[in-house]
């Protein structure tokens, strides 16, 4: 798939990566116990935090992601319940301007889901704000594989479309997908009519935000 080298993405929205060494990750796993990720903000339920829907198992035949979902894992459920049912993840931190934020990596096969609550630490007892999602495997909604270019997008999910702006640039809701957006360019202003985005801008991140209610699809 077409997505710009993470070097690039963190370049055009100011953040910069800070690897963690294995001590740390420990210690955040350890924190489930306390019901909290380095923050002290979850209360000691949050493992307990039941989730929406059930998420297919992993078939080996590509990483679904819709608006529940990435792969096995539940989106909307808590990260203590993430934490606990899928504990392979990763910790790092990001610099959002000069504010750290705290985000975990999940990879199912070659895809990678990253995810934020856009604050220094991370409360167990909620969903993550957002998932960002890439790689080679990623099957949309109705299992159609990421297309590489918006007009192979538009040709698979025809209908009704909004492109807005944002921190990281465009990013295209179109309401066949059910919820699931998609980064569009390299950060360029695409913002305006879905039919004046050129056909051969290239698809970048699958986002999804489970707590977000600012559809323009109804």
């Amino acid at each position: 798939m077409s997505t710009p080298p993470l070097v690039v993405l963190f370049a055009l929205i100011g953040r910069v990566t800070a690897c963690q060494p294995a001590d740390r990750r420990e210690s955040s796993r350890q924190a489930i116990t306390q019901g909290s990720d380095t923050g002290g903000r979850a209360s000691s339920n949050a493992v307990r935090v039941a989730v929406s829907v059930p998420c297919p198992s992993d078939t080996g035949q590509g990483v679904t992601v819709t608006r529940q979902c990435f792969g096995p894992m539940p989106v909307d459920s808590s990260l203590g319940f993430l934490a606990a049912r899928f504990p392979a993840y990763q910790v790092d931190t990001q610099l959002v301007e000069t504010t750290p934020v705290l985000v975990w990596y999940y990879k199912v096969r070659g895809d990678t889901a990253m995810l934020s609550q856009q604050a220094g630490s991370m409360d167990l007892a909620t969903p993550a704000y957002d998932w960002r999602i890439w790689g080679e495997g990623i099957l949309l909604p109705g299992g159609v594989p990421l297309p590489k270019t918006w007009g192979e997008l538009r040709r698979r999910f025809p209908g009704a479309a909004y492109v807005t702006g944002g921190e990281l640039g465009s990013q295209v809701e179109i309401c066949a997908l059910n919820g699931v957006r998609i980064d569009l360019g390299f950060g360029e202003d695409l913002t305006g009519l879905s039919d004046s985005v050129p056909p051969g801008t290239p698809i970048g991140h699958v986002v999804i935000y489970p707590t977000r209610r600012d559809s323009h699809c109804h």
